[in-house]
C-alpha cells in the first residue's frame, strides 16, 4: 500500500520472479522498509546488477600501491584480500604476528580458515563475533560477484561443511561499520587488543584491506618487540 504497487507484483519481487523494479521504486522500497545506508546499497545492487561471470583479476594493478601503504604501518598487521576472501598480500607486522599467509589453512582463504580450522578459533576469544562480521563483509562482496563460479563454489562448500556458516549466511547480516575492537590471544599467553579497520583498495570494492591497529601501550610494545626482533 505504501509503495502503491499490487500485492501480487510485490510478492513476485520477493520471490525473485520476472519483475523489473526501477531504481526509483527500489529507493522507495528502501524508504518504506527504513533500510540503513548499507542495506539500501545492497538492495540497489541486487535489484540492478547485470549478470556477470568470473571476477576479473586486477591484482597486479592494485596490490603494489596498496602494499606500499600497509608496509608503512610498521606495527599494525595488515592484509589485502580478494572479493573471495583469499589473502594475496600482507605487511611485515602481519607475517610476524600471524605467520606467512601463503601457508595459512584453508588454502589461504579467510572464511575457510575461520570456519574450518580449530587453531584460528583458539586465538580469537570472541570467535562468534568475528565470524559474524566476516560473513557480513563477504556477503557484500558476494552480491557484486554472485555469478562468479569460484565465489559460488566457496559458498556451496562452506554451506555443506559448516553448520555455523550456514546459520550466519541464512541470517543475512550486513556490515554495520568499518571498525571494531578485537582481542587476540598472544603466543606468550597474554591478550592483545587491536582496533580492526576495513577499507577497499579499489573503486569496484574487489580488494579489501584489513588493518589491526594495536590498542594500549602493552599491546603496542608487544608488537614493537616482535617486529623489531626483540622477541623471537
Amino acid at each position: 500500500m505504501l509503495l502503491d504497487v499490487s500485492v501480487s507484483w510485490y510478492t513476485k519481487l520477493e520471490q525473485g520472479l520476472a519483475v523489473s523494479p526501477s531504481p526509483r521504486l527500489l529507493g522507495r522500497i528502501a524508504d518504506v522498509l527504513l533500510l540503513s545506508p548499507v542495506e539500501r546499497a545492497q538492495l540497489l545492487r541486487l535489484g540492478l546488477e547485470e549478470p556477470g561471470g568470473a571476477i576479473a583479476d586486477n591484482a597486479a594493478g592494485v596490490v603494489p600501491s596498496v602494499q606500499a601503504i600497509i608496509d608503512a604501518m610498521h606495527y599494525a598487521p595488515a592484509f589485502i584480500l580478494t572479493a573471495r576472501a583469499d589473502y594475496i598480500a600482507c605487511n611485515r607486522a602481519a607475517r610476524v604476528f600471524f605467520g606467512d599467509f601463503e601457508q595459512f589453512p584453508g588454502e589461504g582463504n579467510q572464511l575457510v580458515a575461520l570456519f574450518m580450522d580449530d587453531a584460528v578459533r583458539r586465538v580469537l576469544p570472541n570467535w562468534e563475533a568475528s565470524a559474524r562480521i566476516q560473513v557480513a563483509m563477504f556477503r557484500t562482496a558476494f552480491a557484486r560477484n554472485m555469478h562468479d563460479p569460484a565465489s559460488q563454489d566457496l559458498v556451496a562448500a562452506l554451506l555443506e561443511k559448516s553448520a555455523e556458516f550456514r546459520t550466519l549466511w541464512e541470517d543475512y547480516d550486513l556490515p554495520s561499520g568499518t571498525s571494531r575492537d578485537l582481542d587476540y590471544r598472544l603466543p606468550d599467553g597474554q591478550q592483545g587488543h587491536f582496533r580492526h579497520f576495513t577499507f577497499f583498495a579499489d573503486l569496484d570494492g574487489q580488494f579489501r584491506v584489513e588493518v589491526f591497529n594495536p590498542i594500549g601501550e602493552a599491546t603496542l610494545q608487544w608488537m614493537i618487540g616482535c617486529v623489531d626482533g626483540v622477541r623471537g
